[in-house]
C-alpha cells in the first residue's frame, strides 16, 4: 500500500493504513517500516489502541515490534 501524494503526518497515516488493512483484507501479516525504536514502540501502542476501539468484530491482532536493540528474550 502506498499513497499517491505526500502525507502531512506520515506516522498517523501509517497507523491508519495498518488498521485499515487489518479490517478490510484477508488475514495475514502486515509489515510497517519506521525510522527508530521510539517510533516503532509508539506505533505498536497506537495500533493496539485503534484495534481495541474496533472490538472483536474485526478479529484478533498481534502487534509485535522488531528493531535492532530489542532484547533477545
Amino acid at each position: 500500500m502506498y499513497t499517491q501524494k505526500p502525507e502531512s503526518d506520515y506516522f498517523a497515516a501509517a497507523v491508519k493504513c495498518v488498521v485499515q488493512i487489518h479490517v478490510n483484507e484477508k488475514p495475514g501479516d502486515i509489515l510497517l517500516f519506521l525510522t527508530g525504536e521510539e517510533e516503532i514502540e509508539n506505533a505498536c501502542t497506537e495500533i493496539r489502541a485503534e484495534a481495541k476501539k474496533l472490538g472483536d468484530d474485526v478479529g484478533p491482532i498481534m502487534v509485535v515490534p522488531l528493531y535492532s536493540t530489542l532484547p533477545h528474550a
